[in-house]
């Protein structure tokens, strides 16, 4: 499954558990290392506290889901990927760089 890891805030509560025995994969969309950058990328109507609240979600989710995958696109400065990388360890979820593309 993919997601933003905002249904924490969208329903008021911890909702990683949920995930539990539902799915083998979930990929949760980091976008950026810091949250202004990643507010000015989503633009959450949650604002900046989106961004941590998608982290604690992706470090409750590894409990839960046995592959948890956090991306970012391409197209991020090489400093701001290894921060991403850094982010992804410390959480205990796997790094991928996505390939940007405006194609559908």
């Amino acid at each position: 499954m993919d997601t933003n890891g905002h249904s924490d805030l969208i329903w008021g509560m911890p909702t990683a558990h949920l995930f539990q025995g539902k799915f083998d994969i979930l990929s949760v969309s980091l976008n950026n290392a810091t949250p202004e950058t990643y507010h000015a990328t989503v633009r959450s109507r949650y604002g900046v506290q989106a961004y941590q609240a998608m982290l604690d979600f992706a470090r409750d989710a590894v409990q839960y889901v046995p592959t948890v995958i956090m991306t970012v696109v391409d197209t991020l400065p090489t400093a701001e990927l290894d921060a991403c990388r850094e982010i992804c360890q410390s959480l205990g979820a796997t790094f991928r760089v996505r390939k940007y593309s405006t194609e559908w």
